[in-house]
């Protein structure tokens, strides 16, 4: 009797090591998906589930793999290729990437913030931010550390955002010796702009206009001299 309990238990623990074995190289799969069509700046979804890229590479994947055929065709609806779970991902994906971003800032210590605001296709506004930095070896990198969405524009406001946002990822912006922004009053006023409210916060970062509107004016100069 207990050699029959411990064979069917066997029989049970071997069946469940294989269907976990199964589920890791599927998800293995997924995750590998996601993250090269983020790489390739593709998007994951299309008008339909089933014409999505996402779920495309997945086939393509299938036919080269028996699991993730199986996955695929030979599974249930729990495939985890649901929208929630690719948001979810790419989360976890996003803040590997920031903590590997933040901590080589660390590793340089000072860094500069580029700022700018813009409205996305569902008309809300965002802010994106990113950081400048110089590692030991004298190379310059500049990397993207997220989007943070506003309802207001204001110097104030945006001040705030940019803030939190930097300090939210675990950097200290009294190591922050810069700050570049575009040319909007909010943002390079003299006297209330956000380049003064942080440098009356952070006195070593200095305001640098974005080199783009820079060239953009001076190339507008240019044209009115022609004309």
């Amino acid at each position: 009797m207990h050699r029959q309990q411990d064979r069917t238990r066997l029989a049970l623990d071997t069946k469940t090591e294989e269907r976990l074995r199964k589920n890791r190289l599927a998800l293995d799969a997924i995750f590998d998906s996601i993250i090269f069509l983020s790489q390739q700046g593709l998007a994951l979804r299309g008008h339909t589930d089933d014409k999505s890229n996402l779920f495309n590479v997945m086939r393509l994947l299938s036919q080269h793999n028996d699991e993730v055929h199986d996955w695929l065709y030979v599974r249930g609806k729990a495939k985890w290729l649901g929208h929630d779970l690719q948001n979810e991902i790419l989360g976890m994906v996003a803040d590997k990437v920031r903590q590997s971003v933040v901590s080589s800032v660390k590793d340089a210590k000072y860094f500069a913030v580029i700022a700018d605001e813009t409205t996305d296709v569902s008309r809300k506004e965002q802010v994106s931010v990113c950081v400048r930095y110089v590692t030991e070896k004298f190379e310059i990198y500049e990397a993207f550390l997220g989007f943070f969405e506003t309802a207001n524009t204001d110097a104030l406001t945006l001040c705030g955002i940019i803030e939190n946002g930097v300090i939210a990822c675990g950097l200290d912006l009294k190591n922050c010796v810069g700050q570049s922004y575009d040319g909007a009053a909010n943002m390079r006023g003299c006297i209330s702009g956000v380049q003064q409210r942080m440098k009356i916060i952070y006195p070593k970062m200095l305001y640098v206009m974005h080199y783009r509107q820079i060239a953009t004016r001076k190339r507008l100069c240019q044209c009115l001299q022609v004309l």
